[in-house]
């Protein structure tokens, strides 16, 4: 029997713009601003992290499509 290990994400979204990013925790790079995790539901959560005091770190965000339709948020 293999043992295979699960891989947690942690969504983090932009707190200015609203942009979503996978296992980002350094200041935003499309503001510069703080992110904040999203929890399991889609909704924003009071959790930064004191990576985001950092620069922006581009190369290693790795953003999340969304779709808006009305006034509700689904991530692909």
């Amino acid at each position: 029997m293999e043992n295979f290990e699960k891989k947690n994400v942690i969504i983090t979204e932009c707190f200015t713009c609203g942009t979503r990013y996978e296992n980002y925790f350094f200041a935003s790079p499309c503001c510069r601003s703080i992110v904040l995790k999203v929890d399991k539901n889609g909704n924003r959560t009071d959790t930064t992290f004191l990576s985001v005091l950092s620069l922006p770190q581009p190369h290693l965000a790795k953003k999340l499509k969304r779709v808006v339709s009305e006034n509700t948020e689904y991530l692909i």
